[in-house]
């Protein structure tokens, strides 16, 4: 392998190598790794799975032959605009989130995807958790017994009960009201394990699960156009944390 090296000494004791440019040390190397100590921007390819980089900012491509560890907790891999691209086990790595301020209503007997209720977020790594903060708002014609929700994970239902019997699994429901005007909130959080660097989409269903009648969304039963009623917010908010 040819290769050039510039530099005002070389050192060598017993224990390591140094280069010197000047009275400043650039470089170290030893049986247990290779330090870096750059007073300015460098582009290196690290070759030892055991290389260390001391308070270096490396510029263009680095070449990594083994794993990068970041021994410091506060140890950042910024991106050109100075944003963290990579951080500890916990950082939070990417946010997305969608919010449905119109109504939504259904009269289906099975789970129907709830319009414009949905989110993807590409993970970066397979080993990445998805926290996935959910809140839905709305109500059910009184006459119906039961209307029920479901978050899926693509067509994965997920965070819901497990089925016994002929109990449904879901993410919640509204109940029966003896009046048009009364609204309710379903919210909840969960951590997902996708495993996956592909794109993957959560979204919310609701369907009419017991009785017949109508699902309300962000909106009451009544909806008159007077004061006393309301229309509402939903929303699906995603956070990748780094595992």
């Amino acid at each position: 392998m040819a290769g050039t090296i510039i530099a005002d000494t070389i050192q060598a004791t017993s224990q390591q190598i140094s280069l010197n440019v000047g009275n400043t040390t650039i470089l170290t190397a030893s049986s247990t790794g290779l330090t870096l100590i750059p007073t300015n921007n460098v582009t290196i390819n690290v070759t030892n799975s055991n290389a260390t980089l001391t308070n270096a900012t490396v510029t263009g491509t680095m070449n990594v032959a083994g794993t990068l560890t970041l021994t410091n907790a506060n140890t950042k891999i910024l991106n050109s605009s100075g944003k963290p691209i990579l951080q500890q086990t916990g950082s939070v790595l990417q946010v997305v989130s969608v919010i449905k301020q119109d109504s939504f209503t259904t009269t289906s007997t099975s789970f129907t995807d709830i319009t414009g209720l949905s989110v993807s977020i590409t993970p970066i790594s397979t080993t990445s958790k998805i926290l996935v903060l959910v809140q839905v708002n709305g109500s059910q014609q009184y006459t119906v017994n039961r209307s029920s929700l479901r978050l899926l994970r693509d067509a994965t239902a997920v965070n819901a009960g497990t089925v016994a019997g002929s109990r449904q699994a879901a993410f919640g429901g509204f109940s029966t009201s003896d009046s048009t005007i009364p609204s309710g909130t379903v919210s909840g959080n969960f951590l997902d394990s996708p495993a996956t660097t592909s794109s993957i989409t959560y979204k919310m269903q609701v369907a009419v699960t017991a009785g017949s009648g109508t699902a309300y969304i962000n909106r009451t039963q009544a909806d008159a156009d007077e004061v006393g009623q309301i229309r509402m917010a939903s929303n699906i908010t995603l956070m990748e944390i780094a595992g």
